[in-house]
């Protein structure tokens, strides 16, 4: 017999976006009781259209990709790839519905919900939620096993049983934004500055450029510090979230300052030029994307580009968050208390559209 609703998670070929998609898609599934299927895509690029693109890739090896049975489905996705992916499996459903996370190309009445960010500029309308920050799955569980996870004893000890460490979150670059080796050196200046005499735990992404990655690696560490480049090992990310006593994030990524702010605790967000305020002279990394990108944003549509600015004005009114190299009061380290206020919000919203 088939089951009254299913959450469908349509995942990204971006592991950001992903993570928003199973936070919403668990989240759903718990709240309602409903159950939970994952469509993996397999992009076969760059010669992509819609019919070598609607496939799935599973244990059993590649298939077309199939709603499980159910007299209604939600599905969640995000990003350009999946837009008309997510909308052609909805109308395969008796009663298909898509909630969409981010920016989409198609007008917000192509989707039953579009759940975004300040970044992206959207006008306000009926069926478009404006969220602070982007959604995340953080919940004190989660942080509890990774703080006993094995793989967070590479952290060592310094600094992890009091919670004092400064953990250090690095992205890439993003738009108008590059992080090179200049960027390294003021941020390793700005860590340094905020952390004192405690332990740095310091760990980069895959968008990290070797130049940047390259200068950290030059850098004369102390003992109780740990330099953890993303690819050296175990990934850190979740362990530094779960056992640093303040966190220092770089700019670019929306998604990792949301999670670093759901922890509670203290968060300092790097600046990679002119993000805390237009002029600032700080010295920044530059390339040709970044240079295309910035006339972009100040020439083309509005909706070519996003403003991360749009985020943080939003945040200046919390304690919890500022740009480095502010101070964080010794009182704050290692306090906090896990949240998802973001999650809640969407919750609620696609509840009382169930209901309609």
């Amino acid at each position: 017999m088939a089951a009254p609703l299913a959450i469908v998670a349509l995942r990204s070929h971006r592991a950001g976006e992903n993570g928003q998609i199973e936070a919403l898609a668990a989240a759903l599934s718990h709240h309602l009781g409903a159950p939970l299927e994952t469509l993996t895509p397999r992009w076969r690029l760059p010669q992509a259209n819609l019919l070598s693109l609607m496939h799935q890739v599973s244990g059993r090896g590649a298939a077309p990709l199939a709603l499980p049975s159910a007299k209604r489905h939600l599905i969640i996705s995000a990003a350009l790839r999946n837009e008309a992916l997510a909308r052609a499996l909805a109308q395969q459903s008796p009663e298909g519905m898509t909630v969409f996370l981010g920016r989409t190309w198609a007008p917000p009445d192509a989707f039953s919900l579009t759940v975004t960010t300040p970044q992206y500029r959207r006008p306000a309308h009926p069926k478009v939620l404006e969220n602070p920050l982007t959604l995340h799955g953080l919940s004190e569980s989660a942080l509890d096993a990774a703080r006993k996870a094995e793989d967070a004893f590479t952290l060592g000890e310094e600094g992890a049983k009091a919670g004092e460490a400064l953990g250090v979150l690095m992205g890439g670059p993003s738009g108008p934004y590059t992080l090179g080796p200049k960027s390294a050196r003021r941020l390793l200046a700005e860590a340094q500055a905020l952390a004192g005499d405690r332990a740095l735990w310091v760990t980069t992404s895959p968008r990290t450029p070797t130049a940047a990655v390259e200068r950290l690696a030059a850098h004369p560490w102390r003992p109780q510090d740990r330099f953890l480049p993303w690819g050296s090992g175990p990934n850190p990310y979740r362990a530094i979230l779960a056992r640093a006593g303040a966190l220092m994030v770089t700019g670019d990524s929306i998604a990792m300052l949301s999670e670093a702010l759901g922890t509670g605790k203290a968060v300092r967000v790097f600046d990679l030029g002119d993000m805390a305020q237009r002029g600032s002279g700080r010295p920044r990394d530059r390339s040709v994307q970044s240079l295309a990108y910035s006339a972009l944003f100040h020439l083309g549509p509005q909706r070519l580009s996003r403003d991360l600015r749009c985020v943080f004005e939003g945040l200046r009114d919390q304690p919890q968050f500022a740009f480095s190299p502010t101070p964080i009061p010794p009182e704050a380290w290692g306090q906090g208390d896990v949240a998802a206020p973001q999650l809640d919000a969407t919750l609620a919203r696609i509840t009382a559209l169930l209901r309609t």
